[in-house]
């Protein structure tokens, strides 16, 4: 007898951690914070045992499936019965979720790439291509124009939203500004801390009025050279 038992993220880390272990490369950080976090979970039941967990999102797409190994006999067949009693129209799948991925080839009709994920650790020094461009660690006193600068260059995206956001990695001193005349050419972002402890993922964004010129690739370098010399995949 299989079960699917509603259950919260909370009820859900434990097993959440033991998927980690699995994965072959470090997962996206936005994935698991503003994705994951906010998906609905289910606990699979069987013989009133838990012995994995799932996650879908509102459109009804299956975003995550994990089975304990002891029962993995099962996958397909649990699998199956998930889809039909929930309707999922689409399951969403990292590569470097082995057993999920293995899976979801057997069941699934049509394959498309959602997304490109870079894993790197070459870093490759490059020099400012405008002479004195200022680079800084940002503090709360710049806060402001921060989310202002990101908002323009987003085209015009939440504030409030980009806040709490820039709060929490200034806090962390994760936030990189780079100036020239003065004014925010280009925003970096390193963020550490996920669950892969060694992995640090990087952020660009580069103002309207500096794109095209170089800044994008000069400040992807930067972080990449600044994560590495601090040990960071």
């Amino acid at each position: 007898m299989i079960n699917f038992n509603k259950v919260t993220y909370e009820d859900t880390k434990e097993m959440i951690a033991m998927s980690h272990k699995e994965l072959v490369a470090a997962r996206d950080d936005y994935w698991d914070e503003a994705i994951l976090q906010n998906a609905t979970y289910y606990h699979i039941v069987i013989v009133e045992e838990t012995v994995g967990y799932f996650a879908i999102n509102e459109e009804n797409n299956l975003l995550q499936y994990y089975l304990i190994q002891s029962v993995r006999t099962m996958s397909q067949v649990v699998l199956e019965e998930l889809i039909r009693v929930h309707n999922i129209k689409e399951m969403l799948v990292e590569t470097y979720d082995v057993y999920y991925l293995i899976q979801a080839l057997a069941l699934g009709k049509e394959i498309d790439v959602h997304t490109n994920f870079y894993h790197s650790v070459d870093t490759v020094k490059s020099e400012s291509p405008f002479y004195n461009m200022d680079v800084e660690i940002a503090t709360k006193v710049e806060l402001e124009e921060i989310v202002d600068s990101a908002s323009i260059s987003l085209g015009g995206a939440d504030k409030e939203w980009l806040t709490g956001y820039y709060n929490r990695w200034i806090e962390k001193k994760g936030v990189y500004i780079f100036r020239f005349n003065g004014e925010i050419a280009a925003l970096g972002e390193m963020r550490t801390g996920f669950a892969v402890k060694n992995a640090a993922y990087l952020g660009v964004i580069v103002s309207e009025n500096y794109r095209k010129k170089g800044i994008g690739i000069y400040v992807t370098r930067y972080l990449k050279q600044n994560a590495s010399d601090r040990g960071y995949i």
